[in-house]
């Protein structure tokens, strides 16, 4: 069963948890940057995370630069694993991504925006096998108990490969 992060209190300011990122658009670089106050670190490639545990990514890149967290580096919101809408080909440009990781969720997903280089996120403790559905990986939409369904590449290649077969017969 994921399991929050750990925290530490900072006098004054309140406190920091290691499973808590902010993620924020660098226009001048065309990257996605994500930082950790607990780690007081900042991560414009790759983040290491844990599977077991569930993670909130704040965004506020602004409409422009949506975010969402895929199974492919590229920003295609066909492949979404976890948005904060309703609509699973949304993404967030201000608000909360929660994921929830354990052993079915994918070793590497990314956090990804339109014109933007993506973020690596690996999950030590992930499984090598990549799940083309949302539920599969226990991420959920943080408004709502239902898992979200997201249609993998895979999966919709076929599908519209096979729709093109039929018409021209």
């Amino acid at each position: 069963m994921p399991i929050g992060g750990n925290c530490a209190n900072v006098q004054w300011e309140g406190f920091t948890c290691d499973n808590e990122f902010f993620v924020d658009y660098d226009a001048e670089e065309s990257t996605l940057v994500a930082s950790s106050h607990y780690f007081n670190q900042t991560y414009d490639s790759q983040i290491e995370l844990t599977a077991g545990i569930t993670y909130r990514f704040t965004v506020s890149t602004g409409a422009s630069n949506p975010v969402l967290i895929a199974t492919m580096p590229d920003y295609l919101p066909v492949l979404t694993v976890a948005t904060r809408s309703i609509e699973p080909s949304s993404a967030v440009s201000n608000g909360p991504i929660l994921m929830k990781t354990d052993a079915n969720t994918p070793e590497v997903l990314y956090l990804t925006s339109p014109g933007a280089s993506s973020i690596k996120l690996i999950i030590k403790g992930g499984s090598k096998t990549t799940s083309m559905w949302a539920d599969d990986w226990s991420l959920k939409d943080p408004s709502s108990s239902f898992p979200k369904r997201a249609i993998g590449f895979a999966t919709l290649v076929p599908a519209v490969l096979a729709l093109i077969s039929v018409s021209l017969l």
